[in-house]
């Protein structure tokens, strides 16, 4: 008969125990959630940023050469070296941009700033410092075709991102796939 308060004190106690874990477990998996979602929303602001700082080295780019080339006077070493400046960042960001992006992106951000590269040695080649000219106007034609690849793929690549969580336990992210879990 001693046995029945036994355990029924055991029973007593275990449950208290779990009632009071009950909403501990439920904090701590909030907290898990609002940790992925905070790391999701860093990777997509990461991504965004360094896509516009890409598309703004390549468009400072193409302004500062077409500005060159109708600048006449002694600073054009120093214009030609803001030149050199801008296709240094467009290539530095679109490093950044391929360990961020699916490989698709990455490659065409690749594409777009050895465009940028071959803009610069454009206008270095067709600039006379001694005569402080831009002899000749290079083409623009193969940046603005790289542009607007890009801009229509980060586009089409961030709108793809927003919807991706499908529930499966899965999304890309840097051109592999997260999935879900708890760690």
């Amino acid at each position: 008969m001693t046995d029945v308060p036994l355990y029924t004190a055991v029973i007593s106690a275990s449950a208290a125990v779990f009632g009071a874990a009950i909403p501990t477990i439920g904090i701590a998996m909030q907290s898990v959630l609002q940790a992925r979602r905070d790391r999701r929303e860093r990777y997509e602001s990461a991504k965004r940023e360094a896509c516009v700082e890409l598309m703004q080295a390549v468009e400072n780019l193409r302004t500062q050469v077409a500005n060159n080339h109708d600048y006449h006077g002694d600073e054009m070493g120093a214009r030609l070296a803001q030149v050199r400046s801008y296709a240094a960042q467009a290539r530095v960001e679109s490093v950044r941009i391929s360990l961020l992006v699916p490989p698709e992106l990455a490659e065409i951000a690749q594409q777009l700033a050895t465009a940028a590269s071959r803009l610069e040695q454009a206008a270095v080649n067709t600039t006379n410092l001694r005569q402080g000219t831009s002899t000749e106007l290079p083409d623009f034609a193969e940046l603005s075709a790289r542009i607007a690849a890009f801009k229509a793929e980060a586009v089409n690549n961030a709108a793809g991102e927003q919807g991706t969580d499908d529930g499966n336990g899965t999304r890309p992210v840097g051109g592999a796939a997260e999935t879900k879990g708890l760690g």
